[in-house]
């Protein structure tokens, strides 16, 4: 009796859901939204797993899946719907909602790839096309060096700082890591402080299976990593910025998009069309980085202009995902962004868990895909305070990071640079200096840099109402605690 009502409860359930979807969207647009929702959660799943070493149990009970919770009723009630099978011989995630199927599979170096294809034969053959794919050329990240001293082995000391100062940021910390409210709770994974180039304190949710050596997602803060990366290859002279975008979709000289630059797309100010809303699972940056597509690049460049360039600024991944492409197209071989990204700025500043994860065309996901345990996204942010010099070599144009922390002319809030958040107006965080820029991403990543305070702090979380982590303030109280080692 009862498993018949169990049954009788999901065919409502089911029924009840296609009827909403079918009229709030129709056939195909509610056919794309449940891609979305089992793809995100196929990716999401998998690229922990594998790539973090976390349980799915633990990823599914504290974290769910990032897309589906943003979309509300329906994306909870499809969340509920789905099931999903990790594969720890074949690396692999497979989800499954209703009729619909997706599947992500793992690879070393690379990550976790989400295949096209809803069907057993459609998502074989992209698999196979995936798996065959040689990266031999990848190097290894360097050896461990634990026992050297941070940055450059992780060997930490914290006698850099008083007793004093180190008792009052274990109890920002603990406060950090303390869930007072649980109707809004912060979920803090990960912090890290350094100070005049040390790392001075850190904690970590080990209760949720993260520690210092777990990497996390950084979402849009890959975003930033996109511009060093551009610049890195202005200091090699292999582009002008300025010029227009290397972007092979726009080599017609009569498509209106041929004259965007490098420069305008850094700066999002493109013009192009995009759609960020994460609350609708149709929008662009849903369908493009979760639906069922094979390539991600064509579906940005594709899109039309919104506005003439540089006259309209506005938020895009899309245009993030672009910044890919252009460096794959300065490259030799577009296979080679791996290499370059590794061998130009990962190894030299032992990131070594760093993995910028590709779509299944081999397009790296410059604009979500980056993942890092917290010392390393500390030692990105370390890199960015330092002008981009690292161990004594200038990997970066010395004007590149003021560049960067420029605001856009055309974001008229000032808060925006070549993808990197700024302070500048104060408008960030107006009881912040105003010399502060960020990488940021979604559900409260930080990784903030103050070089008037020789301060970088890296928080890592997964905090989907912003109200639950008041990262300005977290920021404040660890300056103030620092002030009497300034004098």
């Amino acid at each position: 009796m009862k498993t018949s009502r169990r049954i009788i409860t999901a065919l409502c359930i089911i029924i009840t859901v296609s009827v909403i979807g079918f009229f709030l969207f129709g056939f195909k647009p509610l056919e794309t939204a449940m891609c979305v929702g089992a793809g995100s959660k196929a990716k999401f799943l998998c690229s922990n797993v594998f790539i973090s070493f976390r349980t799915p149990e633990s990823v599914l009970e504290n974290e769910a899946c990032n897309a589906t919770r943003d979309i509300g009723f329906l994306g909870l009630l499809g969340d509920a719907l789905t099931t999903c099978d990790v594969d720890r011989n074949d690396q692999s995630v497979s989800c499954r909602l209703l009729w619909i199927k997706r599947k992500a599979v793992f690879q070393d170096h690379l990550g976790a790839t989400l295949l096209f294809g809803t069907t057993e034969a459609q998502i074989r053959d992209s698999e196979n096309m995936v798996r065959s794919r040689l990266y031999a050329d990848v190097p290894p990240g360097p050896p461990p060096m634990e026992s050297a001293p941070w940055p450059a082995g992780d060997n930490i000391n914290a006698e850099s700082v008083s007793g004093k100062i180190v008792k009052e940021l274990d109890r920002l910390l603990e406060k950090a890591f303390d869930d007072a409210d649980p109707e809004n709770p912060g979920r803090t994974h990960g912090i890290v402080i350094v100070y005049d180039g040390k790392l001075i304190a850190e904690r970590y949710a080990t209760q949720l299976g993260y520690s210092a050596h777990t990497p996390h997602y950084g979402w849009s803060m890959t975003k930033s990593v996109a511009s060093v990366l551009t610049g890195i290859l202005a200091k090699q002279g292999k582009i002008d910025i300025y010029k227009p975008a290397p972007i092979k979709h726009w080599q017609n000289p009569m498509d209106s998009r041929h004259a965007v630059t490098t420069d305008q797309l850094l700066r999002m100010s493109s013009g192009l069309t995009f759609n960020e809303n994460y609350d609708n699972p149709i929008s662009d940056v849903n369908i493009m980085l979760f639906g069922n597509l094979p390539d991600m690049v064509e579906f940005a460049a594709n899109k039309p202009l919104l506005d003439d360039p540089d006259t309209l600024w506005q938020y895009s991944t899309g245009t993030s995902t672009l910044l890919g492409a252009v460096i794959q197209n300065c490259l030799d071989r577009p296979e080679d962004f791996q290499t370059f990204a590794r061998k130009e700025l990962f190894d030299k500043l032992g990131m070594r868990s760093a993995i910028i994860e590709s779509d299944q065309s081999g397009n790296p996901g410059t604009g979500s895909y980056m993942w890092a345990t917290p010392r390393d996204w500390a030692r990105f942010g370390l890199f960015c305070l330092q002008n981009g010099r690292w161990n004594g070599e200038q990997i970066l144009p010395e004007t590149w990071m003021k560049y960067a922390a420029t605001p856009t002319p055309t974001d008229l809030m000032g808060h925006y640079g070549a993808q990197f958040w700024v302070n500048t107006r104060k408008h960030l965080y107006p009881s912040l200096p105003a010399d502060l820029y960020e990488c940021a991403g979604k559900d409260g990543q930080h990784v903030t840099v103050i070089p008037s305070q020789k301060l970088v702090i890296a928080r890592f979380g997964y905090t989907p109402d912003t109200s639950g982590w008041d990262h300005e303030g977290f920021v404040r109280e660890v300056i103030r605690a620092l002030r009497p080692q300034k004098n």
